[in-house]
């Protein structure tokens, strides 16, 4: 997994290769409640990820990995 440097993220937002961080905190925060406390947009196998990292209200954290061109929860950790 590569993770892009900030003006890569912004081109793949800019030519819609990815919905806006917010559409994907949204998304994960529906499955996954918690602080937003880390996020980052990577390619892996030839597809753009976010993956956020959330902290719950217990403690516990969860790295959510959401498809940055749907906005779809795929995987958590």
């Amino acid at each position: 997994m590569r993770c892009l440097d900030p003006h890569a993220r912004r081109a793949a937002i800019a030519s819609s290769r990815a919905v806006p961080l917010t559409r994907a905190v949204r998304a994960a925060k529906a499955r996954h409640p918690g602080e937003l406390v880390g996020a980052r947009l990577c390619e892996s196998g030839g597809t753009l990820v976010y993956v956020l990292t959330l902290l719950s209200q217990n403690g516990k954290v969860t790295r959510t990995t959401v498809d940055a061109a749907t906005g779809r929860v795929v995987g958590r950790r």
